[in-house]
């Protein structure tokens, strides 16, 4: 997974459960990287989205573990963008050839695909509510108050 670990036991967390969070979050960065080259089988559009992500994701805890989902997105993202050209040029409203009008289809594929890209996306980390819910993770930890008699009770 592209996020750290968020299981939210109920109440507050102990010092104990912190300190397993913050494991697990150090252990997520030791897994292989993602690849820094596109699949072969990718087409132009794919290729460029995915160079285009991949310097954004390598500052998430991302791996080689996400390649599925970031295959994903990139081919989601060509196939809105195919879409919205076939759309731009055929129009809403199709003939539907009886004399008659339809909705053009690509609609529906390119609203089905944005669909799917929002998921995969808050997966990643790259929604700006799961972006946010990284830095709170991060943040809590910050703001966790330093107690000066812990050393001394250990």
């Amino acid at each position: 997974m592209a996020r750290p670990y968020v299981a939210k036991p109920k109440g507050h967390l102990t010092k104990e459960q912190l300190a397993e969070r913050e494991d697990m979050n150090e252990k997520m960065k030791t897994f292989t990287p993602l690849s820094r080259r596109a699949p072969s089988w990718f087409n132009d559009d794919e290729r460029k989205e995915y160079r285009r992500i991949l310097p954004l994701l390598n500052e998430l805890p991302a791996s080689a573990l996400d390649q599925a989902a970031v295959e994903n997105h990139c081919q989601l993202v060509a196939e809105i963008k195919h879409c919205s050209k076939m759309i731009n040029e055929q129009g809403l409203v199709i003939d539907n050839g009886q004399g008659g009008t339809k909705k053009n289809p690509y609609e529906d594929l390119r609203a089905k695909a944005i669909q799917q890209l929002r998921a995969t996306d808050s997966q990643l980390g790259l929604t700006p509510v799961s972006r946010l819910k990284l830095i709170a993770e991060d943040q809590k930890k910050d703001d966790e108050p330093k107690d000066p008699f812990s050393e001394l009770l250990q």
